[in-house]
């Protein structure tokens, strides 16, 4: 099972404001809606809304963001912010450098790329100690 799967439904329930509207919205059943959200809950270990019969509401200070590390750097070694999925990470993704062939490519066009080819795939310094 998918770490992330659940976010969907709690993000339309957060957007639509109940769970009835969720579930219009994602074509599925109210029933089917919580179900997400509560294992999603029970997979990250925190409780993510307030629930009552007549009102529904975020939790203050609880989200819940893929975000790159370089973003959020300092506030993961400030303990501001927490990882909460430790084993998921996001798929793969490749960085191409397009340039013109030409035997008179720019000194600075050729540096970057040596660059590139020199440093992309290691672990980058802004997530030493993460």
């Amino acid at each position: 099972m998918d770490p992330l799967d659940g976010i969907a439904a709690f993000a339309r329930v957060v957007d639509s404001g109940s769970f009835s509207a969720a579930a219009r919205r994602l074509k599925i059943s109210k029933s089917a809606v919580s179900a997400h959200v509560h294992r999603l809950e029970g997979r990250l270990g925190v409780r993510l809304l307030n629930r009552t019969t007549r009102r529904l509401s975020v939790i203050d200070g609880i989200g819940i963001a893929v975000l790159p590390s370089w973003a959020v750097a300092q506030p993961l070694r400030t303990g501001t912010l927490h990882r909460v999925l430790e084993a998921w990470a996001p798929p793969a993704s490749t960085i191409y450098a397009v340039y013109p062939d030409n035997r008179l490519m720019s000194m600075k066009v050729r540096a970057f790329v040596d660059h590139l080819a020199r440093h992309v795939g290691r672990t980058p310094y802004w997530d030493a100690g993460l």
